[in-house]
C-alpha cells in the first residue's frame, strides 16, 4: 500500500522495510507453528544451509540499506535479489522443487545461455556416471582408481593388473 502515492524514493524505501519485516514475521510464524528447535533444524539442514544463510543475509542487507536511505536503484536491486532468495528458500522445502524449477527454467529461451555456460563449466552427469557412483557407494569403492588413493598414484603396470 505504500506505493499508492506513486513510486517515490520514500515510498520504495518504506515498502522495502515493510517487506523485510513481513518476511521476518513469516519466519517467526513458521517457527511458532513448528517449534523453534524444529524450525532451526529444518532451516539449517545440509540441503538448504547455504540457501538459508543467503536468505537471512539478504534480509539484513536490504533492511540496513533501506534504513540508511541509500539510492532507490540500489534498494530495488537488493530487494529483487532478496525476493529471488526467498523464492529459492521456499522451494527448497518442496521435494524436488529446485530440480523441477531448474528443469522448467532450462526451457525458457532467455535463460538457455545461462544454463549453457553452467553446463560448460559443470558438465551434467550421465546415467552411467550416476550408476557407477551408486555402485561404488554400495560396494565401498571396489577397484576404482579413486578409492585407492587418487588418480595420480597409478602407473601403467599397476593399471594393467586391475
Amino acid at each position: 500500500m505504500t506505493l499508492i502515492g506513486g513510486p517515490t524514493s520514500a515510498n520504495i524505501t518504506a515498502f522495502a522495510i515493510l517487506y523485510v519485516v513481513g518476511s521476518i514475521i513469516a519466519l517467526f510464524a513458521t517457527g511458532f507453528l513448528l517449534g523453534p528447535k524444529t524450525q532451526c533444524r529444518k532451516m539449517w539442514h545440509p540441503c538448504r544451509r547455504y540457501t538459508t544463510g543467503f536468505y537471512l543475509a539478504m534480509l539484513i542487507i536490504v533492511f540496513s540499506v533501506a534504513v540508511a536511505k541509500q539510492h532507490v536503484a540500489i534498494v530495488l536491486f537488493l530487494l529483487l535479489i532478496q525476493m529471488c532468495a526467498s523464492f529459492w528458500y521456499g522451494i527448497s522445502y518442496i521435494p524436488f522443487g529446485r530440480k523441477m524449477f531448474c528443469t522448467a527454467a532450462r526451457q525458457l529461451p532467455c535463460l538457455q545461455p545461462c544454463f549453457a555456460g553452467y553446463d560448460h563449466v559443470f558438465p551434467p552427469k550421465t546415467m552411467a556416471d550416476k550408476a557407477s557412483a551408486a555402485m561404488d557407494k554400495v560396494t565401498g569403492g571396489g577397484n576404482n582408481k579413486q578409492s585407492k588413493g587418487g588418480w595420480g598414484q597409478y602407473t601403467q603396470a599397476e593399471d594393467d593388473q586391475i
